[in-house]
């Protein structure tokens, strides 16, 4: 019986996967185009002030919070890279099962012709046995018939 593997739970958590990853860069981006808004309608002494007060701790906050969300980024391809390879282990899983399948029943096969070609042979020898018992007998009755002159 070959192996199955049902790949769909793998292929919705691979697609759930990548749209987290593109949810995470878009996320990222908008980030990055926030701070520069910011950083340039701040630019001056009120904004600095404001911006130290207020939104350095914030950057700081999302600065932390995109060093998490590259972490997570990195264990979701390391996830998903493992998922390739234990995909490529089972379908070459299943190409040493056909293998053995193949195997087992060529050595059944050759076990079958084995008793096919023993009781043949057995049987030649069981009349070859029974021949040879029939020729003694004629040959003796044979000798019990002639003399010698």
């Amino acid at each position: 019986m070959q192996p199955t593997f049902d790949t769909a739970f793998y292929q919705r958590n691979h697609m759930d996967l990548e749209d987290e990853l593109m949810k995470l860069a878009l996320a990222v981006q908008n980030f990055k185009e926030q701070s520069q808004n910011l950083s340039a309608i701040w630019s001056d002494d009120a904004g600095r002030r404001i911006r130290q007060i207020h939104l350095l701790p914030l950057v700081e906050q999302y600065g932390q919070f995109e060093g998490t969300a590259k972490q997570y980024l990195q264990s979701s391809e390391e996830r998903l890279k493992s998922f390739y390879e234990m995909k490529r282990l089972i379908s070459e899983y299943a190409g040493f099962h056909s293998s053995l399948e193949e195997k087992e029943e060529d050595t059944l096969r050759q076990n079958d012709e084995y008793r096919r070609v023993t009781a043949i042979s057995e049987n030649q020898r069981d009349k070859g046995l029974e021949f040879s018992a029939k020729s003694e007998q004629f040959n003796r009755l044979a000798r019990s018939h002639v003399t010698p002159i």
